[in-house]
């Protein structure tokens, strides 16, 4: 009988884990280890319980007994000390397992700057359910968070919510920098600010201030007392086992795999955050973590583990939420990303009456698009981004007109290739 091991139990090990289940190899073995419960939960609903809005069990999406039909080994709890490659060996504290083929999916980790007093009591990340526990345990009334990403921005909703005092810091000069344009990620703001919160932007956080125990903040223009530190500067490819066991590291630091998302090591595979990919357009390496990329990664690599050949061509970023009932949504690039590149993308932005839309077009291909509120046309901008819709010069006053409609005829979804 043939061994799969899997390491890691997000959504990439559950997505490998699926596609391995639905081979119907009777004549292989899984075995899933994790540090985790195993059971699958959901990040983006994170901000939901961490505001009170539903209970803690509506943030799993799959549990253990789910599985009880399958030939699953669960091994949670239980770190991974180091993988001898040689002899495809999976080592924990007290034993090895021994595998045929082997699926790397640890995920990421958050980001921790060295700054005085980040071991005091009283501050958190935000990355597992674990970490959140911790924070809706917290007492107090007063929060710094530090990063105006979208784990960021969406905590600070969620305090705030509950009727914490929220100061908002972030080192770049506007909220969503990862994400947003200036004129975009400027009506964020004004959202934010609008229910209660105070935004510090072009501020680093020099010192989190207290003995032992969190006081407040000191910044380099600003200084806020607080009873808790919520770090959001952001998140990191989690691929030390892989590092240290003689994998192919990329230079962004996540762990390099082909198109099959096979590593450089035979017979072992990587999905997920832990993984880098390839630009879908430019080529070049590229850290996506984001739950749906991480979704497609752990299927691509469970059908290859299976000897199933599959081969992952790559997804544009999508990045959602909702503050305070305003949708805002992100696709593709910026235009601060692509003029880092030298490019000079064409720009059409418009308000409508709830939000505002930005679109982006690159040698007349649509490469990126922003949101507000415009929920009704996302699914065919996400779906022209993602599949390179081409849009002549002839076509684009046209197009223009059609994509800032409140109702988009049926011609512009078959033209961005999506089917009705």
């Amino acid at each position: 009988m043939e061994r799969i091991v899997i390491i890691g139990s997000g959504i990439a090990g559950h997505s490998a884990l699926e596609a391995l289940i639905e081979a119907k190899n009777e004549h292989t073995q899984v075995i899933v280890i994790t540090e985790e419960m195993g059971s699958l939960y959901s990040p983006c609903a994170f901000p939901y319980y961490l505001a009170g809005e539903f209970p803690r069990r509506n943030i799993y999406l799959k549990l253990l007994r789910d599985y009880k039909d399958f030939k699953v080994v669960w091994r949670t709890k239980t770190k991974v000390e180091g993988l001898d490659l040689k002899n495809q060996r999976v080592h924990l504290q007290k034993r090895s397992i021994p595998y045929d083929r082997l699926v790397l999916a640890t995920g990421s980790e958050a980001i921790v700057p060295s700054i005085p007093g980040i071991e005091n009591r009283g501050v958190y990340v935000l990355k597992k359910l674990v970490d959140l526990d911790r924070i809706r345990r917290a007492t107090g009334k007063k929060v710094a968070v530090i990063g105006a990403g979208l784990i960021g921005v969406e905590a600070a909703m969620a305090l705030r919510k509950r009727g914490w005092e929220v100061s908002l810091f972030e080192i770049l000069d506007q909220v969503l920098p990862q994400l947003l344009d200036s004129d975009m990620a400027k009506k964020v703001e004004a959202i934010l600010v609008s229910k209660g919160i105070q935004v510090y932007l072009k501020e680093r956080v020099l010192e989190i201030k207290g003995k032992m125990r969190v006081q407040g903040v000191k910044a380099e223009k600003s200084e806020v007392s607080a009873d808790i530190v919520i770090l959001a500067i952001g998140m990191k490819p989690q691929s030390w086992l892989a590092k240290y066991s003689g994998i192919k590291i990329g230079p962004l630091g996540g762990i390099w795999v082909d198109n099959r998302m096979e590593t450089s090591s035979k017979n072992v595979f990587a999905c997920g955050d832990c993984v880098e990919s390839r630009d879908p357009i430019f080529g070049e390496p590229s850290l996506s973590l984001f739950w749906y990329v991480a979704r497609a990664q752990g299927k691509i690599a469970g059908k290859n583990a299976m000897r199933r050949s599959a081969s992952f061509e790559g997804f544009h970023r999508i990045a959602a939420t909702e503050l305070f009932g305003e949708s805002i949504y992100s696709i593709g690039y910026t235009e601060k990303e692509l003029t880092k590149k030298g490019l000079s993308p064409k720009i059409w932005q418009r308000e409508i009456r709830t939000g505002a839309i930005r679109v982006l077009v690159w040698k007349d291909r649509l490469v990126g698009a922003q949101l507000l509120n415009a929920t009704n046309i996302l699914p065919h901008l996400f779906g022209g981004v993602q599949y390179g819709v081409l849009l002549n010069e002839a076509s684009l006053v046209q197009s223009e007109k059609a994509l800032f409609s409140p109702y988009p005829p049926v011609w512009i979804f078959q033209r961005l290739g999506i089917h009705l």
